[in-house]
């Protein structure tokens, strides 16, 4: 599994998840598995954006869509990076 994780700084989080919901860049269609969006508690402009890919040329080719796209989006680019997962377990709570 990788994961393309990208941090941004947006100034409406309603506004950009209303772009992101629409899903541009055809995520469904890429080969994403999964997506979380995590916002910072000290400052909510901060995104922090993971896609989860099986692969990684999935991972990569996304993430040259998307470097694409910022060259032309009104935010601007963020920071993205490829990480490879390395161990994952679900705690179940005890009894």
């Amino acid at each position: 599994m990788h994961i393309l994780e990208i941090r941004r700084c947006v100034p409406d989080f309603a506004e950009w998840k209303a772009r992101f919901d629409g899903d541009p860049l055809h995520r469904d269609g890429s080969g994403m598995r999964a997506y979380r969006v995590a916002r910072s508690i000290e400052s909510p402009a901060e995104l922090t954006i993971q896609l989860d890919f099986e692969g990684l040329s999935q991972a990569t080719a996304f993430r040259e869509r998307l470097e694409e796209q910022w060259r032309a989006h009104p935010y601007g680019a963020g920071e993205v990076r490829i990480l490879e997962s390395m161990d994952r377990h679900a705690y179940q709570p005890v009894s």
